[in-house]
């Protein structure tokens, strides 16, 4: 994957000094990393090397006939499946449900009546599903009392109990060891999986969260795992490490106004990557009081926009409008599955689109932007993906998790903890208990 910040508009200088400056805690992640601790917060970049989880997952499932599955359901929601979804969309694309012959993932998230209603519609009622075998339902949540959540899930398993009494055969649990869903797990004999107690939710794609509903769909996990790892190798070589570059430019940018970082995704099916970049960024950096305990209201907004859609609603304002953003433009040079216009049928309309591939289309509205992002003196980095495969989405993942470790250092902030989150859900679960 081609990292390249010649348009950041950060000079060697400030380099040298970012350079010198993250000296102690590259040191210190290399630490972590040659013990596999698991017991410090950074312990999510010892996940792409654990061949436990793998075991574990291996295990968890063996009583399930993949051949026979239909649909699973990922009851979730934030670091719960964020990072799924996008692995999945990514490597399924937008039709997955009409040309996979493996099982279709349907998630649930939010609260939303219909869902359910559609569900017991479209499976039950219609007859979509006939057996218990044919679905599995998979609740993920760290804490294990997660509203949405535990909802979602109630209604879910009283809606698929219509299949069967043996309904408890059919759920996995994903959560910390002895949280409360944990122990209720055990109670009801229901399959479960432990959360790494010190990986937060927004750094869980790497442990069952992400790799147990991937696995069940084919997604080759060793090669997402794989590709993850090249990412956390590579800080150990200070001339290629790209998660404290892409850092210290944010951070450098941020100094400087810049508090929106746009991703920008040339490759449509990558959009809920933005989103789950989102959390990851939005819990990690956003912060109320800095490490010396001083009020700060420190945060950098991230938005995600969609290449070339986006170029028809928002580039007016990106290349128009105040200059607080700093870009990431996210890029495919792959042709693969090029389609030529050979003989236009609505000829004249467009010139110079007669003969053309895909990708020729594509790269010319990219490198456009890029020309245009340089002429109206707008910074960005970019990412080159030479394919879009497990692989490559498993080191974007990983590249971003460090990213936003050494931003939070350069901003001070503690990026593990996510205080301000309980304010809304103490007052949720106060209004629901008076009721």
């Amino acid at each position: 994957m081609e990292i390249n910040f010649s348009n950041s508009k950060i000079d060697k200088k400030d380099l040298d000094e970012m350079l010198d400056s993250s000296i102690s805690y590259t040191t210190y992640l290399k630490g972590v990393i040659e013990k596999s601790d698991y017991e410090v917060a950074e312990a999510s970049i010892n996940l792409p090397f654990s061949k436990k989880i793998i075991r574990e997952i291996e295990d968890l499932v063996s009583h399930v006939d993949v051949s026979k599955l239909e649909i699973i359901f990922v009851v979730g929601i934030g670091g719960s499946d964020l990072g799924t979804k996008a692995i999945y969309d990514g490597l399924k694309g937008y039709l997955d449900e009409y040309k996979s012959k493996y099982p279709q993932i349907i998630f649930l998230d939010t609260i939303n009546e219909e869902i359910i209603e559609e569900i017991n519609d479209l499976i039950i009622k219609e007859g979509r599903i006939s057996s218990l075998e044919e679905i599995l339902i998979n609740v993920i949540s760290k804490s294990g009392t997660t509203t949405e959540t535990i909802f979602n899930f109630e209604l879910l398993y009283k809606t698929l109990s219509q299949l069967g009494e043996k309904i408890n055969d059919r759920v996995i649990v994903t959560t910390d060891k002895n949280s409360k869903l944990w122990k209720k797990a055990d109670e009801l004999d229901i399959r479960k999986v432990a959360i790494p107690r010190m990986v937060g939710g927004r750094f869980s794609v790497f442990t069952a969260v992400g790799l147990l509903p991937l696995y069940l769909v084919d997604i080759n996990i060793s090669e997402l795992l794989q590709g993850a790892r090249k990412a956390v190798n590579d800080i150990i070589d200070s001339n290629d490490n790209n998660a404290i570059f892409s850092a210290f430019s944010i951070y450098k940018h941020y100094l400087n106004g810049k508090n929106i970082i746009n991703h920008f995704f040339f490759i449509p099916k990558l959009e809920r990557l933005g989103k789950w970049y989102k959390q990851l960024i939005g819990e990690s950096i956003g912060k109320q009081y800095n490490l010396s305990g001083y009020e700060k209201h420190v945060g950098i907004t991230p938005i995600t926009s969609i290449g070339s859609t986006d170029l028809h609603s928002m580039a007016q304002l990106y290349f128009g409008g105040p200059n607080d953003k700093f870009s990431c433009l996210i890029y495919r040079d792959d042709t693969e599955k090029d389609i030529k216009n050979g003989s236009p049928i609505f000829e004249n309309l467009v010139e110079g689109i007669k003969g053309k591939t895909s990708s020729d289309v594509m790269n010319a509205i990219y490198q456009g932007v890029k020309k245009a992002y340089i002429k109206n003196s707008i910074p960005f980095m970019e990412i080159i993906m030479p394919k879009l495969d497990a692989y490559n989405i498993g080191y974007f993942l990983q590249f971003k998790m460090l990213e936003v470790m050494y931003l939070g250092k350069l901003l001070n902030v503690n990026t593990f903890d996510q205080p301000n989150v309980e304010d809304y859900k103490k007052e949720t679960r106060n209004l629901l208990e008076k009721k």
